[in-house]
């Protein structure tokens, strides 16, 4: 598997290959800050693959975005209606390595439904196969058989070309690593995705604003990385990944690289998007308490497999937490 990028915005160069981490996928959106180019992946669909491109699904709450941009802004029964339908479906899908003579399977036959709003914690120990399962689901990686089906649209099947919109469009993504660009302020790292996305100059600076607005970091916005504390790099990341108002966002293991005050912090903030938002949220954990906390869901993987699925009880979710919970402003 390799990882490709493009220099130039509306189209695509695949000239290297280079390595797969996704902390390097994303910290290579930029070789220095005047050239930006996007990402995707090798084996290309079949050539009669319709390229009809996923519609973003906007936040709810933004009267200007509404989610299906042919239509006007959704009703309360089409939203309804989204949420009683599977928002991403995984069907069997499995995901090998070759080592060597070694055939590693990193995922092995996973099916998995998740609707529209909820928050999913994928669980488990080290190795269990829940960070490659999130890739395959955020389209940073494909699947070695198997589909995965997001509003219909089976991400296997679909060119690179499209693979990169989807994730330009639909996805925002966290790291356990900041991944914060060292020579850009916190507002330039921000407003990334939108000069990816070609977004209007004019449209970019509310957009940024509203975004560390809603992180609490409207203060630092002219700040650099070397100069945030660890939450605040991680607050800026999340900022990052929610500007572009995706549809869902993935979380992988976001606290794993703070203390305890920040990491709850963090989480306190993803249940706050979710409640106010209506965001669907999927988040990588090995932490039973956290998940326990804060997730709607809890899926639970071993050796590569989905070993349970449970929902947790409205009331045992989010208990005591008041809207605005997440960060003093």
């Amino acid at each position: 598997m390799c990882t490709y990028w493009a220099v130039h915005f509306r189209r695509l160069e695949f000239d290297e290959c280079i390595s797969t981490r996704p902390e390097d996928v994303y910290a290579k959106y930029a070789y220095n800050e005047s050239k930006l180019f996007e990402h995707s992946y090798a084996s290309p669909a079949p050539r009669n693959e319709t390229r009809a491109g996923l519609q973003p699904y906007y936040y709810r709450t933004d009267p200007k975005m509404p989610t299906n941009p042919t239509s006007g802004q959704a009703s309360d029964q089409t939203l309804d209606q989204d949420r009683e339908q599977p928002l991403i479906q995984a069907q069997n899908v499995s995901r090998q390595y070759r080592l060597g003579e070694a055939i590693i399977s990193a995922v092995n036959d996973i099916s998995l439904e998740i609707r529209a709003g909820e928050f999913v914690a994928l669980l488990g120990s080290s190795g269990s196969g829940k960070s490659t399962f999130l890739n395959l689901l955020a389209g940073l990686d494909r699947p070695t058989s198997g589909a995965i089906h997001v509003r219909g649209r089976n991400l296997a099947a679909i060119d690179s070309t499209e693979l990169a919109r989807y994730r330009r469009d639909t996805v925002g993504m966290v790291f356990q690593s900041f991944n914060l660009l060292p020579r850009m302020t916190l507002e330039e790292n921000v407003e990334l995705p939108l000069r990816l996305a070609e977004v209007e100059r004019g449209e970019r600076e509310g957009r940024v604003a509203t975004a560390l607005e809603h992180v609490g970091l409207g203060a630092r916005r002219r700040h650099r990385p070397s100069e945030l504390s660890g939450g605040e790099q991680q607050r800026g990341a999340l900022a990052r990944a929610l500007v572009n108002r995706p549809a869902i966002l993935f979380a992988d293991e976001p606290t794993g690289n703070l203390d305890s005050a920040n990491g709850e912090q963090i989480l306190l903030l993803l249940r706050e998007i979710q409640a106010t938002l209506g965001m669907t949220i999927i988040m990588v954990t090995h932490e039973r308490p956290l998940a326990e906390r804060f997730a709607n869901r809890i899926a639970v993987l071993s050796d590569g497999r989905l070993v349970s699925d449970t929902a947790q009880a409205p009331e045992d979710v989010g208990a005591g937490l008041q809207p605005g919970f997440g960060v003093k402003r």
